[in-house]
């Protein structure tokens, strides 16, 4: 029996907690039975499945980025830019960016599957975020520290404090550089689909609309794939 999988490319340390993290702010509803971190379940349900967790073969702490996984795997092409900057990218862009990773993804996945005989059925996501405004990061950042700043083997007095004063300077917008990364700092602004029929869907709503189509279809999955076992 081959149950129908959720694919994405290091799903478990970033997209899936993401999600996670930006339903609570936006007031969505995460399935409960999807969470990983009820009294019984210290991990995602086995319909999500990570290829960069499948290709690290159990190795701890195994990174690689999609892009290099997927050209040593035979893929042809790669990113068409920098998913920093997703969100600056025209409309034009954004859907050539989306649908390249998607794309890769998928080719991994299949590649993948081949050697571990995961599932014959997968739904392949991946998401892009977009940082808050300036003002708004600054509303919800911590204080600058003078003393998170590393001074290294500095000696003069003068260079250290040039060094904090710089620092202090930067301090919000080295915030707002990495904010894509958070969800406190930042808002999912795309999530792109391959379906089951191998059509690609690539959604630009609201976040809260993406993040409730984002869990409907894992409901989905879940439920069938819940109903094949009962009927197995």
């Amino acid at each position: 029996m081959s149950l129908t999988k959720i694919v994405g490319h290091n799903i478990l340390k970033f997209d899936l907690p993401y999600l996670i993290r930006s339903s609570i702010i936006n007031g969505v509803k995460v399935p409960n039975y999807l969470s990983p971190f009820d009294r019984k379940r210290t991990s995602y349900d086995p319909i999500f499945q990570d290829t960069m967790h499948l290709y690290g073969a159990a190795e701890y702490g195994y990174l690689i980025k999609l892009e290099t996984l997927a050209k040593s795997l035979g893929f042809k092409g790669g990113k068409t830019g920098s998913g920093k900057n997703f969100y600056k990218m025209s409309q034009d862009k954004k859907e050539e960016y989306l649908t390249a990773d998607l794309r890769m993804t998928e080719h991994v996945w299949q590649r993948l599957n081949n050697s571990l005989s995961v599932s014959d059925d997968a739904i392949i996501f991946d998401i892009e975020t977009a940082p808050r405004t300036e003002e708004e990061i600054e509303q919800i950042a911590p204080a600058f520290d003078e003393n998170s700043v590393l001074v290294g083997n500095l000696k003069d007095p003068d260079k250290i404090q040039q060094k904090i004063e710089k620092a202090e300077v930067n301090h919000i917008s080295n915030l707002v550089n990495k904010a894509a990364l958070h969800a406190h700092y930042s808002q999912p602004c795309a999530i792109g689909y391959i379906h089951l029929d191998g059509k690609v869907q690539l959604d630009f709503s609201e976040p809260k609309e993406l993040l409730e189509q984002f869990w409907d279809t894992t409901a989905k999955v879940w439920g069938h794939a819940k109903e094949q076992i009962l009927n197995y």
